[in-house]
Parts: structure tokens; C-alpha cells; sequence
């Protein structure tokens, strides 16, 4: 995949570099896919390895059942199942932006607005 980018002006060059960061962020999306291919079936942990895993309490695993804030797996209605995919993604989805991340964006949004 060629990218090729012709930047004329200095006006152009915000809308080069954002669209140079929407290609390096779907490259890393793809890299990660390739990486998951080769890796084995979900495995599935029982709520003390989910503990250990989040570093989290039982009793704390438990209130994030009953608040349904983290997801699980109940096939008989006692016994508590967890997806460790399902958990790291769980993980990664409360990720916050760094300050950079922000004022990247803050800048790319003010420069689309001065078009």
C-alpha cells in the first residue's frame, strides 16, 4: 500500500499530517489483527483467576456482577465464568487519552476548521 501525499502549501500541510496519522492507526489495527491469528481459543478463567488477572478482589468482581460492569459467563447459574479476551478488552476499552493524544487532536480539529 503506496501513500503517496502532495502537499503544495503550507495550508495543506495539517490535512497531510492527519491523514499520515489515519493510515498509521490503520496499519496498527492491522498488525494486531495479524498478530491474534496464530494465538490459541479464548481461554476461560473462573472468578480467582479473574481476580489475579485484574488484580481485583473477589468481593470486588462480584459488585461488578451485580452492577453487570464487567463481563461474564453464567451457563448454570452458580458457577462464574470469565473470557480473558472479553477482560482485556473490557480493560483497554476504560483507556484514557493523554494529554499529547488530546492537543493532537485539538490541533487537527482546529485546523480542519480554518478551512
Amino acid at each position: 500500500m503506496a501513500i503517496m501525499i502532495h502537499v503544495t502549501s503550507l495550508e495543506q500541510l495539517p490535512s497531510a499530517i492527519n491523514l499520515l496519522l489515519n493510515k498509521m492507526e490503520e496499519l496498527s489495527r492491522k498488525v494486531d489483527n495479524v498478530r491474534t491469528v496464530g494465538k490459541p481459543t479464548d481461554e476461560l478463567l473462573n472468578i480467582e483467576q479473574a481476580s489475579k488477572m485484574l488484580n481485583l478482589t473477589v468481593q470486588t468482581i462480584y459488585a461488578l456482577i451485580r452492577d453487570k460492569k464487567i463481563p461474564y459467563m453464567k451457563p448454570t447459574g452458580r458457577r462464574v465464568y470469565f473470557s480473558k479476551n472479553d477482560l482485556e478488552t473490557w480493560i483497554r476499552a476504560s483507556r484514557h487519552k493523554t494529554t499529547h493524544e488530546i492537543e493532537r487532536e485539538a490541533g487537527q480539529w482546529l485546523a480542519s476548521m480554518a478551512k
